[in-house]
């Protein structure tokens, strides 16, 4: 789409878009108004996630994701996963005795409105132990949804440095 011609009236729509998007709420509640403990719940959900990832425990890797289509992880430029099982069978094509370990550093959480939340960390992820062991490592970055007492992943995604 081509936009043409001079529109004065773009900053004044910006600047009421953003007044009505960062405002209170009809309930005088600020739409940023998340427990004081946001970064605390995420990260323990995001731990419990990992920990589900090293043990492959379906289960609680099921419950970790919102069951819906608008669930996607993206990995280098590409979606890589639209569902819990396809996450669930790339997680099968390592054996299960084969360790994967993920480690974050420097994990940050801010809110996205009133039941939402996005988070990134550096990640190393290493599969295998030894000499057979591999690592990669990057960004990881996650979209959260508040469902009851759990946050739920709506999306995420990892990219990693390009080779050189």
């Amino acid at each position: 789409m081509t936009i043409r011609g001079s529109r004065p009236w773009l900053p004044v729509w910006f600047a009421l878009l953003l007044t009505s998007a960062c405002g209170p709420t009809p309930d005088g509640e600020s739409p940023e108004a998340l427990p004081g403990d946001l970064e605390a719940r995420v990260a323990s959900e995001l731990d419990q996630y990992l920990a589900g990832i090293a043990s492959r425990d379906a289960e609680g890797l099921r419950r970790a994701y919102v069951a819906d289509e608008r669930f996607a992880w993206i990995e280098d430029g590409s979606v890589a996963y639209r569902t819990v099982g396809d996450v669930l069978a790339g997680l099968a094509a390592f054996p299960s005795a084969t360790p994967i370990l993920t480690e974050l550093e420097g994990l940050e959480v801010v809110p996205i409105g009133t039941d939402g939340a996005h988070s990134w960390a550096r990640f190393r992820t290493t599969i295998g132990e030894g000499e057979d062991a591999f690592s990669f490592a990057g960004i990881m970055s996650m979209v959260w949804e508040r469902d009851g007492d759990r946050w739920r992943i709506l999306g995420g995604h990892t990219s990693s440095p390009r080779a050189r």
